[in-house]
């Protein structure tokens, strides 16, 4: 979980603004929601279904990743 979470952290939030958008439009996730109910399940629900659009997590298993794959440098 801890090398995922690093692995997630280090990518530009560039690439996940697209999917964070159509999952928190799909889930009816606003800032303000994040703000005040950070550990509320409609929030971990949303960030599942971003790892799925990035198909980080795949049937509910994570599945490998490399970055690779991806052609990200760890520069910003």
């Amino acid at each position: 979980g801890l090398v995922l979470l690093l692995a997630v952290t280090t990518l530009s939030s560039a690439l996940f603004e697209s999917e964070a958008n159509e999952c928190a439009k799909k889930l009816g996730i606003t800032p303000d929601y994040f703000e005040n109910f950070p550990h509320s399940s409609r929030v971990k629900c949303f960030y599942h279904c971003q790892m799925e659009k990035l198909e980080i997590i795949a049937n509910g298993v994570v599945t490998p990743f490399d970055l690779k794959d991806e052609h990200i440098t760890g520069e910003l």
